[in-house]
């Protein structure tokens, strides 16, 4: 049985979700950080060869810009979930507006039909 956005939207965490957002953001930027020592192994290797040093190069760089990817997809991710939580916060506002609106309505109707049966 497929569930609905709707659905799956209203079981997700969203509170947990927004708090743990800083602790992604966090590990993403220290992925980013170079290492303390600033040595790789394949510096203190003289030995290796040319075109060994050359793909450790090129995957050294792939590796740079997935981390950097990864960074700036998590801070989307902080975006992306307060905006949620915004909406989700309006969306409850709007629903008690509305349920205040009917009661209302309700209400007057219910006062109109006492004053036409008078």
């Amino acid at each position: 049985m497929p569930v609905s956005l709707w659905t799956a939207l209203k079981i997700i965490p969203w509170k947990d979700v927004v708090d743990a957002a800083p602790a992604v953001v966090a590990a993403a930027k220290a992925l980013r950080k170079p290492k303390p020592d600033g040595t790789s192994e394949a510096t203190t290797h003289e030995a290796v060869a040319p075109e060994v040093k050359h793909l450790l190069v090129e995957q050294s760089e792939r590796i740079s810009a997935l981390e950097s990817t990864v960074g700036e997809l998590a801070e989307h991710h902080v975006r992306l979930i307060s905006a949620i939580d915004v909406l989700r916060v309006r969306t409850r506002w709007l629903m008690a507006g509305l349920a205040v609106s009917l009661a209302v309505v309700l209400l007057l109707a219910y006062r109109l039909g006492q004053l036409i049966a008078t």
